[in-house]
């Protein structure tokens, strides 16, 4: 795992490098404003990445503040490539900074690298469950009461998990999918086995009008826009951010959210200046982040007791009023 952000301030490449290096201890030494900007135009000419540490992991600190040259850009991303590459050959994985996040040509660069970027949405879907508490507490509403829509074509371990979780707690769940067969069969076995009841749908003018809360785990923006939603429902897109078209929907679109951080991790991300820098809920997801069985999972999130703070719409954090204003 990788850590890649933008030089901010010129003391964050002048400071020596984790490989001790005489030339930039003198350099630290002296403390010479004009050689320190010799040092960082020398490391932006020949592309020299500064390497700092962060526990186990690598923080790569690109030589530039913001390159508008496209050209230069991917000159000096294909030696960031060569860098990933040499650092670790199996798993391309990085964590972007923010303002690298909000650079398309950045990450249109590294996706075509094949380099995968964590972006925050492996860990909102294993929060749905808890996002859905949250939207009922500031509703003031039970849990239980609340009408429930999944949108989903393609399960996976993570929103079955989910789906089975929310069904087993909600008295109505309601899934909308394309793929009939598959949820029919778990509507028949969640009913046989559980005695819950789910259930399977697809009518687009009418499966979503009584739905509280929607959560759309991999609707296309096209494809939910071809549905008629409940005008005061709160819509929760799990894996990309949506747009709603329909001039009648008056309700809520989330499209992110916060994490509450537990004292240990906020302390250790302050302690590497990493909080101003980067989304915290993407540094939490790098450190949780694994291939390991689901409940093994679960239960470090539930360890660390990871909550949800507050959501974020189209205008930014969704206040609790809001919820209260829509019910």
């Amino acid at each position: 795992m990788l850590y890649i952000k933008n030089m901010e301030d010129i003391s964050e490449i002048v400071k020596r490098d984790s490989k001790k290096n005489w030339f930039y201890s003198f350099i630290q030494w002296l403390d010479n404003k004009l050689i320190n900007k010799c040092v960082v135009l020398y490391k932006y000419y020949f592309n020299k990445i500064t390497i700092r540490n962060f526990g186990d992991k690598k923080i790569y600190i690109l030589p530039w503040k913001e390159e508008k040259n496209n050209k230069i850009k991917v000159k000096k991303l294909n030696k960031l490539y060569e860098n990933i590459n040499k650092e670790n050959k199996k798993d391309k994985l990085v964590v972007l900074s923010n303002c690298l996040n909000e650079d398309s040509k950045t990450i249109e660069i590294l996706y075509k690298k094949g380099i995968e970027i964590l972006d925050g949405r492996w860990l909102l879907n294993l929060l749905t469950n808890k996002v859905v508490q949250y939207i009922s507490k500031c509703k003031n509403k039970n849990f239980k009461e609340q009408n429930l829509a999944i949108l989903i074509n393609n399960p996976d371990d993570v929103s079955m998990y989910n789906i089975t979780k929310l069904a087993e707690e909600v008295k109505n769940l309601k899934i909308v999918t394309n793929n009939q067969i598959y949820f029919k069969r778990l509507e028949q076995k969640m009913y046989a086995e559980k005695g819950v009841p789910i259930l399977v749908v697809n009518n687009k003018k009418k499966s979503l009008l009584n739905s509280d809360i929607i959560l759309n785990v991999d609707f296309s923006e096209k494809e939910l826009n071809n549905y008629s939603l409940n005008k005061n429902a709160i819509l929760v897109n799990v894996n990309s951010n949506i747009k709603i078209y329909a001039k009648a929907f008056k309700g809520i679109n989330v499209n992110w959210y916060k994490i509450k951080l537990n004292e240990e991790y906020s302390d250790l991300f302050n302690e590497y200046n990493l909080s101003n820098r980067f989304d915290e809920n993407i540094l939490y997801e790098s450190l949780i982040y694994s291939k390991d069985k689901l409940h093994n999972i679960i239960n470090r999130l539930n360890q660390d007791k990871t909550e949800i703070q507050y959501l974020v719409g189209i205008k930014g954090r969704i206040q609790e009023v809001e919820y209260l204003n829509n019910t």
